[in-house]
């Protein structure tokens, strides 16, 4: 189930993705000190022939600048720094994802014994109400005590459908964990 919360959620994709993103910076911010050399040509003529004013000329150049003092060392430390929040941010999303499947998954684990404790004690409720029941018309109990077999029955139902509540609302807390949909 973890892993497929780590695969699935969106918000740790995210996270990766400003990694990524200040990773890249941090390259950036390294490039940055190499200086960029720029290679030049030229050539030039006025005029053709013996009548040239200038005669052909081919300039070659090569030009760079010299970040002599300036090594962007500030520019690397902001880019790390942000390089560090993001890593961090990423562990936290991680952290917070193992954290919402442990609790749905133990959410999910004690409500479904709860909910089929609850299914087994309903049908025993319904059993001995429907004995009272008879037992009633047959004249062997009396209408109080079939009245309190209906309110005990009426009590553990409406407990178990509580029950039930709670299992489906675990359920779906679990497809949020996990970033996916159990049932379609």
């Amino acid at each position: 189930m973890l892993q497929r919360a780590v695969a699935q959620r969106p918000d740790l994709a995210a996270a990766g993705f400003q990694t990524q993103r200040a990773r890249a910076s941090v390259d950036l911010a390294r490039r940055l000190r190499v200086p960029d050399v720029l290679p030049s040509l030229q050539y030039s003529q006025e005029g053709r022939g013996q009548n040239a004013i200038q005669p052909p000329t081919v300039t070659f150049g090569l030009s760079a600048t010299l970040p002599a003092f300036y090594r962007y060392r500030g520019e690397i430390a902001r880019a790390e720094a942000d390089l560090r929040t993001q890593e961090t941010a990423q562990t936290k999303v991680t952290a917070q994802i193992r954290s919402d499947v442990a609790s749905s998954f133990a959410a999910f684990s004690s409500t479904a014994s709860r909910s089929a404790r609850m299914q087994q004690l309903l049908g025993r409720a319904a059993r001995a109400r429907d004995l009272v029941r008879l037992q009633y018309e047959k004249g062997a109990a009396s209408l109080f005590e079939f009245l309190d077999a209906q309110r005990t029955y009426l009590g553990i139902q409406s407990e178990s459908l509580q029950t039930l509540n709670d299992y489906w609302t675990a359920v779906f807390q679990m497809e949020q964990a996990a970033g996916v949909e159990f049932h379609q």
